[in-house]
């Protein structure tokens, strides 16, 4: 009887389990089935031709297409922010039903006794028409209603602001109809006075890469780097506010006689324009487009970038010299001498390499020299002085500068003096093969003039980053020791944990960025190297040491530790803040997964 009552006991589980399976596996259906969400329309963003916006209050927008482009025709007619035309219908055309609410008796408890309309017509002369209410209590959502419906739904919010815009939002307030790039011509006048600037024409030359001219108000080569910044802030000007649509009295605005005016022409001979008039109370300047009287609100400082003079725009690089192909650079001034050569980088994306020649085995800065000889071929002067005197009047009988440049075939020698002036000290210069003396500015004497601790490579750590394979640092006798192999990261002591790969990186980036602030020669025992409280050792990815820098005392009056390299002779003092925060931040962060806070 036993076995009987066992096995009968057993079929029953079994059935027990099929039944709760089918139960489970049916609730699972209808649960997806109540998480499914549907689409409340079904048609797509390029059916539409147009839709209009109705507010309770009884404003309302509409816009057509019109050639693949969108307009307002009401209640003006002007061109539509193409973006948010898209935004408003793409929202409708994908919108998805969050809850159903079924039928709903009081509609002005949901918002949708008075809600916001919008109406799509398709190609096919249909319409979607959809009525937004309030939002949820919880606010991440809104109440909605199609036409003659009365079943209520809920969407999510992003979707119903999506495409809850104004007439503001949905207007072009970019009141340039073409870009820097496709701009030919453009002429300021201010004052009684212009300014005009046109691209030069030659064949198979791409817009980025043309030459410009001067053409007022005298002839003359324009600077294309100052052009095309003056281009793209003129093209890219924005409406902060629309003022009055149909302006009769300009004059209230300061456009009856514009204080500026600017006038631009496209590559196809479109032409277009801007006035600017008086201050507007709110912020900002009243201006104007060419041909429409609507007044808009404009930023204010469109007027420092089209008010600049015509010297800003004439070449006045005094060099005449090629940075591409200079080899070597002789710097001497009564303080420093040095010579360095430059490598070419044999691959496109790579940096060219310089070397020190003098002072021997100073490492140079490839980064601080491509800088210098870019400021070289830039050098601009303030005046020519075409008849001087003397260079002793100028101080170029002993210069303060002097820059011999090894180009391909030739050399080049740039003086630079400053004198005395009455007010200020002014700055001089000549150049080899030119007769002139050039007035320049104090920051293009700096420029040319840096000094050789700006030129040299002053990093302890001669390694790049993706090469580092290990950082151990010892602070005050306690060991952190942080690996990375095969794009993962770990701290291996004080703990092992994993640690997130871009927090390696920037762990890195702070290490290797360590550079001298100053060289010192103190006596060994004044600098507490003999007993560091600090070093920080890092191998390459193959486990192979590449330095150590050991840090000692701190100089307060200064504001630096001393520290030294294992791979050289010379103490030199670190900034303090490295070592009071940089490190202690640095290793709080790889710790932080520790302490559960990362």
């Amino acid at each position: 009887m036993w076995p009987r009552i066992v096995a009968t006991a057993i079929l029953l589980a079994l059935l027990g389990g099929v039944y709760r399976y089918m139960e489970s596996g049916e609730r699972s259906k209808e649960a997806a089935k109540e998480n499914k969400k549907s689409k409340l329309f079904e048609f797509a963003p390029g059916d539409v031709t147009a839709f209009t916006i109705k507010r309770p209050d009884g404003s309302s927008v509409s816009l057509n297409k019109s050639a693949n482009d969108w307009k307002i025709s009401d209640p003006i007619k002007a061109p539509a922010d193409q973006g948010v035309a898209s935004q408003v219908i793409s929202a409708g055309a994908s919108l998805l039903i969050e809850k159903e609410l079924g039928d709903i008796s009081n509609p002005d408890e949901f918002g949708l006794k008075t809600p916001v309309e919008i109406t799509f017509v398709l190609e096919s002369a249909q319409t979607k028409i959809l009525k937004i209410g309030a939002k949820t209590p919880n606010g991440s959502g809104y109440y909605i209603m199609v036409a003659e419906g009365k079943v209520a739904y809920t969407i999510d919010g992003r979707s119903a602001e999506n495409m809850l815009k104004t007439l503001s939002d949905l207007r072009n307030k970019k009141l340039m109809p073409f870009d820097t790039l496709a701009t030919v011509f453009c002429e300021i006048e201010r004052g009684g006075s212009a300014l005009a600037v046109e691209r030069v024409k030659e064949d198979k030359v791409k817009p980025e890469d043309a030459r410009w001219k001067i053409v007022k108000p005298e002839p003359a080569e324009a600077d294309k780097g100052e052009v095309l910044k003056l281009l793209s802030r003129v093209t890219e000007v924005k409406a902060e506010g629309f003022v009055e649509e149909d302006a009769v009295d300009l004059a209230r605005y300061g456009l009856g006689k514009p204080e500026i005016t600017v006038s631009l022409v496209s590559d196809e001979g479109k032409k277009a324009g801007l006035m600017i008039g008086a201050e507007a109370p709110e912020g900002g300047r009243f201006a104007k487009i060419h041909g429409v009287n609507a007044v808009i609100r404009i930023p204010a400082d469109i007027v420092s970038a089209v008010s600049e003079s015509t010297g800003k725009f004439k070449i006045t690089a005094f060099t005449g010299i090629d940075r591409s192909k200079i080899k070597r650079i002789r710097g001497d001034t009564a303080q420093w001498h040095y010579t360095a050569e430059r490598k070419k980088a044999e691959k496109k994306d790579d940096d060219d390499e310089w070397k020190f020649i003098e002072p021997s085995g100073m490492v140079a800065d490839s980064l601080s020299f491509a800088a210098l000889i870019y400021e070289i071929e830039r050098a601009k002067y303030s005046k020519i002085i075409t008849a001087p005197g003397a260079p002793s009047t100028y101080g170029l009988d002993k210069p303060s500068l002097t820059l011999t440049i090894t180009l391909e075939g030739t050399e080049r020698t740039i003086k630079a003096a400053s004198k005395a002036a009455s007010h200020a000290e002014r700055y001089y210069a000549t150049v080899t093969g030119r007769p002139e003396i050039f007035e320049i500015e104090k920051a293009t004497f700096e420029s040319l003039a840096r000094p050789l601790s700006e030129l040299e490579d002053r990093r302890l750590f001669m390694i790049r980053s993706e090469e580092v394979g290990r950082i151990v640092v010892n602070r005050h006798g306690q060991r952190f020791e942080a690996v990375s192999e095969k794009g993962e990261a770990m701290l291996t002591s004080p703990d092992k944990t994993v640690i997130p790969i871009e927090k390696w990186r920037r762990f890195v980036w702070k290490i290797i960025d360590l550079r001298c602030a100053t060289l010192r020669q103190g006596p060994q025992g004044a600098t507490g190297l003999e007993k560091p409280s600090l070093a920080i050792s890092v191998y390459n990815a193959s486990g192979v040491l590449t330095d150590e820098v050991a840090v000692g005392a701190y100089d307060a009056a200064h504001d630096v530790y001393y520290a030294k390299s294992s791979k050289k002779s010379v103490v030199c003092a670190v900034d303090a803040h490295f070592v009071k925060d940089d490190i202690v931040n640095s290793l709080e962060s790889l710790l932080a997964p520790m302490n559960g806070d990362g």
